[in-house]
């Protein structure tokens, strides 16, 4: 979604060729696009059942899951979307809780240094776009190796909760 607390994923998409959706749609043309590209990339705010749209709701939800499911490449990237990926049976690589903003960090017990984080949100998007054409399990060994930042404790919390299968 067009939304500025997300703008520090762009770099994962602004490369692509694909098609690129910034506004809520209806599920079942939402499932058409989905059926139509080989790997489908989902990225912002959302919960354990779906991926948030701007307008209010999920664009990304239960009426998705049967075609995500012909899906083996999925990349899930928003709070809590690996628990969507595991509970629905899909198959890809996903975020857990992601902190990427202060209000965030003060939640979890973190550092909110905001500089930090959004150093954090950079590092992250930029590893993913540089490891976007290889399998899940290769970009989530990447990630995970190099999204490390010294230590810090925020990429450490965000990295702990990255998955896929």
């Amino acid at each position: 979604m067009d939304d500025r607390s997300t703008d520090f994923l762009k770099p994962i998409y602004q490369g692509t060729t694909g098609t690129v959706v910034t506004r809520p749609l209806p599920s079942s043309l939402i499932n058409d696009l989905i059926d139509e590209h080989d790997q489908v990339i989902m990225l912002g705010h959302g919960c354990p059942t779906g991926l948030f749209s701007l307008q209010g709701g999920l664009i990304i939800n239960k009426m998705n899951v049967e075609a995500l499911r012909e899906k083996t490449d999925s990349i899930f990237i928003w709070c809590h979307a690996s628990t969507f990926m595991k509970e629905n049976r899909l198959l890809g690589f996903a975020t857990g809780m992601f902190v990427s903003e202060v209000g965030e960090a003060y939640i979890y017990r973190l550092d909110p240094d905001k500089e930090k984080i959004e150093e954090s949100n950079r590092v992250f998007a930029e590893l993913v776009s540089e490891y976007l054409d290889e399998s899940v399990a290769g970009l989530y060994e990447n990630i995970y190796k190099n999204y490390n930042m010294g230590g810090w404790e925020v990429p450490a919390y965000n990295r702990s909760l990255l998955t896929w299968r």
